[in-house]
């Protein structure tokens, strides 16, 4: 398995939107079970409902049931044709043929229509490509599932293993043990692969839960750099590294989104199915047992929607470049006598930032379908990314009149009025936290202090700015101090 993670290129797997485990050849033993709503262990073992012979006599003196192949069962799994599309029109909004060499060449010769069997005909025109935009979010929500051919192979691993706990009930449990080890081993790679900033090693923004989780399989099954490795460590692996071939640091990529996007929502589809085969995976162990399938389920299936947040906030903290901005930032006359009437040319640079954000979005979609809840978190977190850097620019002057706390209101109500006609996204996120900064420029001495003690929500530098560049500089040197030992003490208070 390995092997496999390292060389895959996390690319989708096409199959039909009405794909089901129960179509795979390796769970075919558990449709009997599925079809009459009742758990796997009871329904009789030995012998199929239609008299066939038992389990342990068709394969006594030949054959291997894991190695079984039905070509046509497996056959029918696999889709490229855009499912429930009702015309060619429709199935060629899929990929936009403006963009038509981003489309990998073994999709365009593998798209094979389910009605006719023949490939379908991808015609230039106008009606065509002008109803592409409109009809292309439609097309994602019907295709199927996000998967990997990993995460097919995987699936086909517990179907298998499944049939050996519905024969060899004293190993059960073992199996399944090495069934959560396969399920670790997939999480924990997304993770390491493509939830890690790979310029400092830090994650983003997990929770304590995910992260309890993902330090008991770092200990379970990986093999530490530079320890000495022990017997108890035969079950242990090298940790794998993702293929050279996958770009996480090309920005017109947006560092590698296509490739981050399958990998965790194919992860995500994966706990999905574990979740739907618990209770026959229940009927299959002994109930003094049933403790850690439950706990395995809860603190490890159930999370693994988690990583979702810090793969796409990998993206989206990657996606404006904040530095320049705020460089620019930085060159602004915040003192000025007078009130502009024009705004500052950050603002512009921000929103062009922005824009190229959409386009690149807009690019990778024509690769691969993003869920619309993948899309809404990536322009969340960067827009609240862009609006904490306004803070940290306006905190950055050294001088500020009241005429330049009236540009700064002008520039951010600029920057809204552009943002809005860039995203859907309602309300804006963090936009309460500038504007709240700006308005405390205009707070008094007698009421800054209280304001400094409940808006700790802001950096020290940013509470010490409004001391010494707000209503701080018109303060004695007594009050200011004053002011800035408040700011010390709520520091100290965070720690």
């Amino acid at each position: 398995m390995r092997m496999f993670l390292e060389n895959d290129a996390w690319q989708l797997c096409p199959v039909r939107s009405t794909f089901s485990i129960m179509q795979l050849h390796e769970f075919r033993f558990l449709r009997p079970a599925v079809d009459s709503r009742v758990k796997l262990g009871d329904l009789a073992l030995n012998k199929g409902g239609d008299g066939s012979p038992d389990f342990f006599t068709r394969y006594a003196y030949h054959g291997n049931p894991f190695d079984e192949t039905t070509e046509e069962e497996e056959e029918e799994i696999m889709s490229n044709e855009i499912d429930g599309m009702l015309n060619v029109d429709k199935r060629q909004s899929y990929y936009d043929e403006d963009d038509d060499d981003d489309i990998a060449d073994e999709l365009k010769k593998d798209f094979v229509d389910e009605q006719t069997g023949e490939q379908p005909i991808f015609r230039r025109s106008s009606k065509t490509l002008s109803a592409q935009r409109i009809v292309r979010r439609q097309s994602y929500e019907i295709r199927g599932p996000i998967i990997t051919n990993t995460t097919l192979m995987i699936l086909r691993y517990f179907g298998k293993y499944m049939q050996m706990m519905n024969v060899l009930k004293p190993i059960a449990f073992d199996v399944l043990t090495y069934m959560s080890q396969l399920f670790d081993f997939y999480l924990f790679t997304v993770y390491s692969f493509f939830a890690v900033d790979r310029n400092d090693g830090n994650h983003f923004g997990l929770s304590p839960h995910i992260t309890n989780t993902l330090d008991r399989i770092s200990d379970s099954l990986f093999i530490s750099q530079g320890v000495v490795t022990t017997p108890s460590d035969d079950v242990k692996v090298v940790q794998p590294c993702v293929s050279p071939l996958i770009d996480l640091s090309n920005a017109n990529t947006l560092f590698g989104l296509s490739e981050r996007e399958v990998a965790v929502e194919s992860l995500v589809f994966l706990a999905q199915q574990f979740e739907f085969l618990q209770p026959h995976l229940e009927s299959l162990i002994p109930s003094a047992k049933r403790a850690f399938l439950a706990q395995f389920s809860s603190q490890t299936v159930s999370r693994a929607f988690e990583l979702r947040q810090p793969v796409y906030r990998g993206v989206a903290d990657r996606a404006i470049n904040i530095d320049k901005i705020l460089h620019m930032m930085s060159q602004v006359k915040w003192d000025i006598k007078e009130i502009m009437s024009q705004h500052s040319p950050y603002v512009d640079v921000t929103v062009q930032e922005m824009t190229l954000f959409k386009e690149r979005l807009q690019a990778a979609e024509r690769r691969v379908p993003i869920p619309q809840t993948a899309t809404d978190m990536m322009w969340r977190h960067c827009i609240r990314l862009v609006n904490r850097m306004f803070v940290e620019g306006f905190s950055s002057a050294k001088k500020c009149s009241n005429e330049g706390r009236a540009l700064m209101q002008l520039d951010f109500q600029q920057f809204l009025v552009k943002l809005e006609t860039l995203t859907n996204i309602r309300p804006i996120p963090d936009k309460q936290h500038v504007e709240t900064y700006v308005k405390a420029y205009y707070i008094g001495e007698n009421d800054l202090e209280q304001w400094l003690r409940n808006h700790k929500e802001y950096s020290t530098k940013q509470l010490q700015s409004l001391v010494t560049s707000g209503i701080g500089a018109h303060l004695s040197k007594k009050s200011k101090q004053r002011l800035l030992s408040v700011v010390d003490e709520i520091e100290k208070l965070k720690r």
